[in-house]
């Protein structure tokens, strides 16, 4: 079965509680474990550089990184949550490994004096 590629606006809270707009896929938000919620689009874009991250590994091995909104989400606290990702337009099982990448945020304006 193909896997959705559609993109929506949803929203994600950096590490500074900070909510933004973000685009996310479909497919992955519709599984309730990454955290976040729809965007209505009057949102501020979000200000991280790169989302935190958290790995999966399917029953063959294939590792793959999928967004996480919420520091609160069930991907990002629970080891071996269960989550579907695309591979090749396939949707394949997966399950997280507690391995994970922070946020990277923008970097600010700095003043001399």
């Amino acid at each position: 079965m193909a896997a959705s590629g559609n993109r929506i606006a949803w929203l994600y809270t950096d590490n500074f509680g900070t909510v933004g707009r973000v685009t996310a896929l479909k497919h992955l938000t519709d599984q309730g474990v990454c955290g976040g919620s729809a965007a209505s689009g009057f949102e501020a874009p979000s200000g991280v550089r790169k989302m935190r991250k958290v790995q999966v590994v399917t029953a063959t091995g294939v590792i793959r990184y999928v967004p996480v909104y919420e520091e609160t989400a069930t991907a990002w606290t629970t080891v071996g949550t269960p989550v579907t990702i695309q591979i090749n337009d396939v949707e394949v099982a997966a399950s997280t490994t507690g391995l994970k990448e922070t946020e990277k945020n923008r970097r600010a304006a700095h003043q001399t004096t």
